[in-house]
């Protein structure tokens, strides 16, 4: 059986490498290349395309339309027309709780809003975004040191752990539709956070913007008031910026 992973994730990769050893890996990643080990290399057929228009010209001319296909972290978002270049159907595993927390930076919201628990969904695709067949989730503990990269590990590993991907990825298309559950309310599409935005310290409090922080670290800045900082904390450190908040209470941002 041959399986297509379109994704962004050198540890998804890996880890679906060894889930499904007897079956051959297709890799597809889109627009950033995943680095891959030379181990990986060697055992994956792998494709990337720069552009959306060079996705649906991989899927079209270089994917097996009886492939079964996993997405996880891709960018990408799938038409119809490309859905329906397979006879099965597209799996995803989006890092949020469908449809509660739809979007593009699900792990970011669950930080910001100290949510107790990240979620995981596993989907039969559709045309619209976060929406299809739900199949399955999976919840992993918020931790006071997770960041969204750390969450979505996390969350990757008790999938994996629990062979979620294997099982789904194993079903007929008619055992998918009897099985899942079609999400048709619209639940909640959060906007996404972007390393392009400017927050305002003097809108919103110390606590939000730390919390911002856990998420923004894994960008390796934050763009407060027009600077960007490498690093923002409570505590004053030499050649530290002071940062003063909504609330009254000083922030201290470190630029190098």
């Amino acid at each position: 059986m041959e399986i297509i992973l379109f994704t962004g994730s050198n540890e998804f990769v890996d880890g679906m490498r060894w889930s499904m050893k007897d079956s051959e890996i297709v890799v597809v990643s889109y627009k950033v290349p995943v680095k891959l080990s030379l181990s990986i290399l060697e055992s994956v057929r792998y494709l990337h395309a720069c552009s959306a228009s060079e996705i649906k010209s991989i899927i079209r001319k270089n994917l097996n339309s009886e492939s079964r296909c996993l997405s996880f972290g891709f960018g990408y978002i799938f038409e119809q027309e490309d859905i329906d270049h397979f006879r099965h159907p597209i799996l995803n595993f989006h890092t949020g709780r469908i449809p509660d927390n739809r979007g593009r930076t699900p792990l970011f919201w669950d930080i910001v809003e100290e949510k107790e628990f990240a979620y995981g969904t596993l989907h039969k695709i559709n045309k619209e975004i976060d929406k299809g067949y739900v199949l399955e989730e999976v919840c992993v503990r918020v931790c006071n040191d997770d960041t969204p990269r750390t969450l979505a590990s996390k969350l990757l590993r008790e999938s994996l752990s629990k062979q979620i991907f294997v099982r789904w990825l194993l079903c007929s298309t008619g055992e998918i539709r009897t099985s899942g559950k079609e999400v048709t309310e619209e639940g909640r599409y959060k906007v996404a956070f972007s390393p392009d935005h400017i927050f305002v310290a003097s809108e919103v409090s110390s606590k939000y913007l730390l919390l911002c922080w856990r998420c923004y670290c894994i960008w390796g800045e934050i763009n407060i008031d027009g600077i960007k900082y490498k690093s923002i904390h409570e505590e004053y450190r030499d050649g530290d910026r002071p940062i003063r908040c909504a609330d009254g209470l000083k922030l201290f941002g470190r630029i190098r």
